[in-house]
């Protein structure tokens, strides 16, 4: 029988020696190691996959009439981080183009709540951003018809545009007085009847 393999513990008796082979230690470990980056990258891209699955199952259906209305909901909470989470999420879809979600906030009281915030928030941050809100809204030429046709919402802007008590700022009167006069505009140039309004995009 041959000597023992050098390096190697022989546990095995003196006539088995012959039948081992000697494979380096790095090479295994290179071995173990590909095998293991492997499987790693494999479940990797089995993640991803599943994490781009579940966005688009829970969050896309969001990015719409959804997200609008529970913006709404944010905006009429007492909490004024609540109310800046809900303007956010609407101006986010105004710049994101998807004007045409915003109508269901407008059905749900959306442009009151925002006027309301203008007037009376404390917090001087909610009423500015309620402000930009509101004038992003009026960019959109079919967003503008529907606040227009809201009962009382008219009312309401002329009313802001004249409370010096309550709007101490006279630029934000002024921008009210403007958004009333553009009310005014678009309901004149809208059939009588009213009808479906196409909402598209900011002009």
């Amino acid at each position: 029988a041959s000597a023992p393999l050098a390096g190697m513990a022989n546990n095995n008796g003196p006539h088995t020696s012959e039948y081992l082979v000697a494979v380096p230690a790095a090479e295994l470990t290179a071995a173990m190691d590909a095998e293991q980056g492997g499987i790693r990258t494999h479940l990797i891209t089995l993640t991803s996959v599943a994490v781009g699955l579940y966005l688009a199952y829970f969050i896309s259906p969001l990015v719409g009439s959804g997200t609008a209305s529970t913006g709404v909901k944010l905006m009429e909470s007492k909490d004024t981080l609540f109310q800046k989470t809900g303007l956010g999420r609407l101006r986010m879809m105004l710049r994101a183009g998807q004007a045409g979600f915003i109508a269901p906030a407008i059905d749900m009281g959306g442009v009151e709540t925002i006027l309301r915030l203008i007037v009376s928030s404390k917090d001087p941050a909610v009423a500015a951003e309620a402000m930009e809100c509101l004038a992003e809204m009026a960019a959109s030429d079919a967003l503008l018809v529907l606040m227009a046709q809201r009962e009382g919402v008219m009312g309401l802007v002329e009313a802001a545009a004249k409370d010096k008590k309550q709007i101490v700022d006279a630029a934000v009167r002024e921008r009210l007085s403007g958004l009333h006069a553009k009310m005014l505009k678009a309901a004149a140039a809208t059939p009588a009847g009213g009808g479906v309004v196409a909402v598209g995009g900011a002009r």
